[in-house]
C-alpha cells in the first residue's frame, strides 16, 4: 500500500507488566512472524476477563500521553508498559514509549515516561531531536491545521448506541481535528448523525440548483448502504432520514423507515459507519470492541467486509475485539490473537475460506 507523504501510524507491539488481567509480564506481538510488518488487521479473543478491552485502553493512554505528556490513570495502575509505533512519512521508523514503573527489590519504583533512544529508555520531554520530539512538533502542526489530519487513532468501545434526534437548528459537527478520536454517546457535538445528513442534503440540493457537482450525503452513507444490502437506500423526506426497506407500502413503491425505526443491528450500522466516516483519516489505526453488537451473523460478515474496504481505501490498520465466531471463521487464522490462558481455547473451526 502507497502511504505517500502523509503522517502514518502502525500498532507494532505491546508489553505489560501487572496491570488488571495481565499479572506478570505480557507481550502482544502485532507484527507478521514472515515478513516483520505490521499486520493491517489484528482480532482479539478471549473469554470475558481476558484483557480485550484493556489492551485498546491501554494503547489509547499512550497514545494521549504522547500527545499531551498526562497519561490517564490506568497507567499508574501498571507496573510498566512499552508501545511500539511505526510513525512518520514515507518510511516510517519504530518508536519505543515506556511509562510505569521498573523493578525493585520485592516491588516497583517509579519510571517516569520515557522513550527509547540509543539503545537506553530516556526522559521523553528532554530527548531534542528525537523521533519522539519530531512527532509532538507534527502533531502540533495536524491540530493547527497546518498540515493534512492524517495518522492516529479512532476508538469505538462496546458501549455505544444512536442517539435520538434532539430537534432544534440542523448544524454540522465541529472540525476539531483531534489526533485520538474515541466515541462516547456521553460526550458528542450538540447535532446528531441524522441532523448532518439532513443538512449535507441541504448542500446537495444547493449545488445542485447551480449546476455544480454534488455527493456530500452520498459520501457518508456509502458505506451503510453497501452493509444494509442492495436496494437500501438513505433519504432525506420533508427534513428526517429514511432508509428503504426490503418490503413495499400500500401504493407498491419501497417502504422507507426513520433511523429509530429500524431494526436494534441495523441501528448500530447506522452508529457504526456513519460515525467512522465522519471521523475518518488515512494512515491511522481503527478500534473497534465487539463489532458485532446486535448484528445477525450475515450482517456480522457485512460489516467486515466493508471495513476491509474501508481500511483499505484509507491504508488503516484495524484492531477488533469480539466474541463472535462469525468474525474469527471470516478472516485467516493468523489475523486471530487468543488473549486465554492457556491459549487457542476461543479457537473455531474455519468451514470456509476466508472472504
Amino acid at each position: 500500500m502507497g502511504r505517500g507523504g502523509r503522517s502514518t501510524m502502525r500498532i507494532r507491539r505491546l508489553e505489560i507488566h501487572d496491570l488488571r488481567s495481565f499479572r506478570g509480564k505480557r507481550v502482544l506481538d502485532f507484527t507478521d512472524p514472515v515478513t516483520g510488518e505490521a499486520r493491517d488487521r489484528v482480532v482479539l479473543v478471549g473469554s470475558n476477563g481476558s484483557g480485550k478491552t484493556t489492551v485498546f485502553d491501554v494503547v489509547e493512554a499512550m497514545l494521549r500521553f504522547v500527545v499531551d505528556e498526562a497519561p490517564p490513570r490506568i497507567l499508574d495502575e501498571a507496573g510498566l508498559v512499552t508501545l511500539t509505533m511505526e510513525l512518520g512519512r514515507d518510511d516510517p521508523e519504530p518508536i519505543d514509549v515506556a511509562y510505569g514503573k521498573l523493578p525493585e527489590g520485592d516491588g516497583w519504583e517509579p519510571f517516569g515516561p520515557r522513550v527509547f533512544e540509543e539503545g537506553e529508555f530516556r526522559p521523553c520531554a528532554y530527548t531534542r531531536g528525537s523521533s519522539f520530539e519530531k512527532l509532538v512538533l507534527e502533531l502540533a502542526l495536524l491540530v493547527q491545521g497546518k498540515a493534512d489530519l492524517s495518522g492516529g487513532l479512532i476508538y469505538f468501545p462496546h458501549d455505544r448506541e444512536l442517539r435520538p434526534v434532539r430537534g432544534g437548528t440542523i448544524e454540522p459537527p465541529p472540525d476539531d481535528r483531534q489526533w485520538i478520536s474515541r466515541y462516547s454517546p456521553a460526550n458528542q457535538w450538540t447535532g446528531s448523525l441524522e441532523q448532518l445528513w439532513v443538512w449535507q442534503n441541504y448542500l446537495d440540493l444547493e449545488r445542485s440548483s447551480r449546476g455544480e457537482p454534488t455527493g456530500e450525503l452520498a459520501s457518508s452513507v456509502e458505506l451503510l448502504q453497501a452493509v444494509l444490502g442492495p436496494g437500501r437506500q438513505v433519504v432525506v423526506r420533508e427534513g428526517r432520514v429514511r432508509v428503504s426497506t426490503p418490503w413495499n407500502d400500500a401504493s407498491g413503491k419501497p417502504a422507507a423507515v426513520l433511523l429509530d425505526q429500524l431494526p436494534s443491528g441495523e441501528r448500530q450500522c447506522v452508529m457504526l459507519f456513519g460515525e467512522i466516516t465522519r471521523r475518518k483519516r488515512p494512515h491511522g489505526v481503527l478500534f473497534i470492541d465487539e463489532p458485532e453488537i446486535s448484528l445477525h451473523p450475515t450482517l456480522q460478515r457485512q460489516t467486515l467486509a466493508q471495513l476491509r474496504r474501508f481500511a483499505r481505501k484509507l491504508d488503516m490498520q484495524v484492531f477488533l475485539a469480539t466474541h463472535s465466531r462469525e468474525i474469527v471463521r471470516s478472516v485467516p487464522p493468523g489475523e486471530v490473537m487468543s488473549l486465554d490462558y492457556p491459549e487457542s481455547r476461543f479457537d473455531a473451526p474455519v468451514d470456509e475460506e476466508p472472504s
